[in-house]
């Protein structure tokens, strides 16, 4: 799932606004922080869960609250 997100986020030819590009940035951590709770390998990031708040945040601010 992360490698589908990853690669939608990054799409070029179809790019993502502000808000979608928050959203996607939640949901990459989302899936970061599942994969490592499974204790799959490689890790993701040590920090992944700590950016979700965050990331949630700016993500509701630009879209005031709604």
């Amino acid at each position: 799932m992360f490698n589908r997100l990853r690669r939608r986020s990054l799409d070029q030819i179809a790019p993502l606004n502000e808000q979608q590009v928050l959203l996607f940035t939640l949901a990459e951590l989302v899936a970061k922080v599942a994969h490592k709770a499974a204790g799959v390998r490689p890790p993701f990031d040590y920090d992944s869960g700590w950016r979700i708040g965050p990331v949630t945040h700016r993500l509701m601010s630009a879209t005031d609250g709604a």
